[in-house]
């Protein structure tokens, strides 16, 4: 097999797993496009934080995929005003596992545990596993807090949108506690630079 048909088969593979996420993303009308700005802002931040080639191609293509296990989350669940019960949201945390099992079956397993690991915090209090910082992969990491911003800064069906200033300040807040230090500051530095925020 040459590089060509298999560059074309793996994004064969991608293409259908970006369906998936395209599917979640109608089910759930508030995160249209979430993931390629997740994605967009990921690649960016990585790149202030100067790594691998390598590895920020498996950032991207993670980013792009970090919500497809949602799929299998009913979309009243996804779409709730109210607060989730337990049952609701043991269902919605249920999504990294599932988006990372689907990834598992392509030729892109090795991105599986960057997937299963985007809402893993650096204090243990995240999940699905609680890991804490020395345990969680830097492209998670990333993940992480490019998919908080986001999640902040654009309405969902059970609130309205903070702005970006004051999502930045609950991520500083948060710095070092939820979030890991050094991608917070690679991220500020892209927010800054694209004029989201001021500078500080």
């Amino acid at each position: 097999m040459t590089t060509e048909p298999l560059f074309h088969y793996l994004s064969n593979e991608i293409a259908e797993l970006r369906k998936v996420g395209e599917q979640v993303e109608q089910k759930d009308r508030y995160t249209y496009n979430h993931s390629s700005r997740v994605a967009n802002y990921a690649v960016k931040t990585a790149a202030k934080m100067t790594l691998a080639k390598e590895e920020v191609k498996s950032l991207m293509i993670a980013a792009i995929l970090h919500d497809i296990g949602k799929i299998n989350v009913p979309e009243e669940v996804l779409n709730k005003v109210e607060k989730l019960t337990d049952e609701e949201f043991g269902l919605l945390k249920r999504h990294p596992i599932d988006g990372a099992d689907m990834v598992r079956k392509t030729a892109y397993a090795h991105i599986a545990p960057i997937i299963e690991q985007h809402h893993e915090r650096i204090n243990g209090s995240g999940y699905p596993f609680g890991l804490e910082s020395g345990d969680i992969l830097t492209e998670a990491k990333i993940i992480g807090v490019c998919d908080t911003f986001d999640a902040m800064t654009e309405d969902r069906s059970y609130r309205k949108a903070d702005s970006a200033e004051a999502a930045v300040e609950e991520i500083r807040r948060l710095r070092g506690i939820l979030y890991d230090p050094e991608v917070v500051d690679a991220f500020m530095e892209v927010l800054s630079e694209e004029g989201r925020i001021r500078s500080s």
